[in-house]
This record gives structure tokens, sequence and C-alpha cells, in this order.
């Protein structure tokens, strides 16, 4: 098999890198005075382990497929899925009652009316969550924001303002308590030093589970 670089990038650095983005793309790092045929030889040398991640991440495409906006295909919230069901009426353009339901004439317009519904739950329900750890921890959060974000699930300024996707509201509420409570701690520290995951710990004990499902499953709660 044929390996292709979609994208050669030389640097500084004094070893060359690969990695296979989510999209199955192949960067090669190299360093800037090293040789093309380095490279090629290091592929070679790498060729199972470039193969194997080509073939993961065809999987995980394959998986987060664009929503098609049809009825019966599931949706989720809150970390369960629901399916879409046609409904009589226009109003609300999408209706929730253990199941989503939107009238046929609006499937067309199904992305903007499902992330219009889930940013009004995130603006309603996450605010909720962050009030509560910070009571009870004692911290001050100036405000918060529910944003567009598409890389992270959520963000703390030196201000003290903390924001969140509105996909987070797509997750279990356990997996939104643990990224809520990872913002807030960055009030007390501004990194992740030892003593940031000291003060996550504090307020959730059991944190490292909830972060390794979010790094396991994450990806998957997409639209």
């Amino acid at each position: 098999m044929a390996i292709k670089i979609d994208k050669l990038i030389k640097s500084r650095r004094r070893s060359i890198s690969l990695e296979i983005t989510r999209e199955g793309q192949l960067v090669v790092r190299m360093p800037r005075y090293g040789s093309v045929e380095q490279v090629k030889r290091f592929i070679v040398e790498k060729q199972d382990w470039i193969e194997k991640k080509l073939v993961e991440a065809s999987l995980h495409a394959s998986k987060n497929a664009p929503k098609r906006f049809v009825p019966g295909e599931q949706f989720y919230y809150l970390g369960e899925k629901y399916p879409l069901q046609l409904a009589e009426t226009h109003h609300p353009k999408l209706k929730f009652q253990n199941g989503f339901f939107m009238a046929e004439s609006n499937l067309k317009y199904g992305r903007k009316i499902f992330i219009d519904w889930y940013r009004r739950q995130a603006k309603l329900n996450i605010p909720k969550r962050v009030r509560w750890f910070a009571n009870i921890n004692h911290l001050n959060c100036r405000r918060i924001g529910i944003t567009s974000a598409s890389r992270r699930w959520g963000s703390c300024t030196s201000q003290g303002n903390i924001n969140f996707t509105w996909k987070l509201i797509l997750l279990p509420l356990k997996i939104v308590d643990y990224v809520v409570v990872h913002e807030l701690a960055h009030l007390v520290h501004h990194n992740h030093s030892k003593r940031f995951w000291l003060e996550v710990e504090k307020m959730l004990p059991d944190y490292k589970d909830r972060r390794c499902w979010l790094k396991k499953n994450g990806d998957k709660y997409s639209l």
C-alpha cells in the first residue's frame, strides 16, 4: 500500500514524527534540514502503525457521519438516544417528549432547529450545575456563556468567565458535571498543574473515571 503524505512540516525539531488526524490525513513533522529520503525510510518503518491508524480514522468517520435528519434517526440528549419522529404541527419547531418530534416540512432545516433547541437547553441546564458546584465549593464565577466551540467542551478566562459549548448538553449529566468542575477549578489554578488536578479531585473525587470516559467517548456526541 502506497502511503501518501498529506502535510509535511519542517521545523527546528530534531526527529521525525507522524500524526494521523481525525480526518484520516497523514501529517509528517521533520527537522528543517532533514532529507526526504529519511522521511520515506521512516514511513516504511512505521507502515503497520500508519495503516492501523488510518483504519481507525476511517471507522471513526463512519460512526460520526453527519446527521440526515430523517424519521427514525437517533439524537443524543444528556447521554441518552432518542428517535426523531414526525409531528402533526409546526409549532414548536422541535418538541421533546421521550423523543424528538418535528413536522415533515421542517426536516430540511433540521440541523439549525436542533442546534437552536440544544443551545436553549444548554443555557437552561448548564448554569444550574455551575452555580451548584460553585456554591458548595465557595467559588465565584463572574459570567457563564454558551458558545459554538467545536474543539473544546469548556474554557475559563483570566477574568473569571466560564464558557461551554452547547454540545455539552448531549453528554451524560455526570460527564457534564466533570467538565463544569474542570472549568471551575481553573478559577483557582489557571493551568493543569498538580495543584489544579487536586482541586478537581477535591470537588469530584472520581474525576479520573469521568475524564477517561470523555476522552474515549466524547467524539461520538456530535450533530
